[in-house]
């Protein structure tokens, strides 16, 4: 077989694999800016991950760019659901020096991964984590990959359709 009749094979099959993925390239901005309506409007309950004693329940839209505790001025400032009572008392019993079991260090863990994004990105990184089901990994992610507003948005609209259609197969 020559090589321009393997091409020429070889063009249909990836003609159909391009046009039947389902790529966040084809978002259009109406889409877009339900998704973007939707994450600005969500609450978070923002906690100083180094003292602990300040916290406050906001909306995305509140959030200025630069957020300091009133307590201890740090800017290490962590943002969880904004149903999560226990996240300021683990901090607090972190910050007090008392032993955590393995279940609060892990989310102690992960209130500071999100504390150092929020620190770097500010109000970017809250609006990224608004997405249903983006955590600090996926959030890093995005981040990095961050080019403008409209690509940020179309990679939290396909964060939160990768772990709506993997969620399922998750351990609990």
């Amino acid at each position: 077989m020559d090589v321009d009749q393997f091409s020429k094979l070889a063009e249909p099959i990836l003609d159909h694999t391009t046009k039947y993925y389902s790529a966040p390239a084809n978002l259009d901005k109406g889409i877009l800016d339900l998704v973007k309506a939707r994450l600005e409007k969500t609450k978070h309950r923002l906690i100083c991950a180094r003292c602990g004693m300040w916290e406050r329940v906001f909306q995305t839209f509140e959030v200025k760019t630069l957020i300091v505790c009133p307590y201890c001025k740090a800017r290490q400032i962590t943002a969880t659901y904004y149903s999560d009572y226990d996240l300021p008392k683990i901090i607090r019993k972190k910050h007090d020096g008392k032993k955590l079991s393995t279940d609060e260090k892990h989310k102690f863990d992960r209130a500071w991964k999100v504390a150092s994004l929020v620190e770097n990105f500010g109000k970017i990184d809250i609006t990224v984590m608004s997405g249903y089901g983006v955590g600090a990994d996926t959030a890093a992610r995005i981040l990095r990959n961050m080019m403008d507003e409209e690509h940020l948005f179309k990679q939290i609209y396909e964060a939160e359709r990768q772990y709506v259609v993997t969620r399922g197969f998750w351990d609990s």
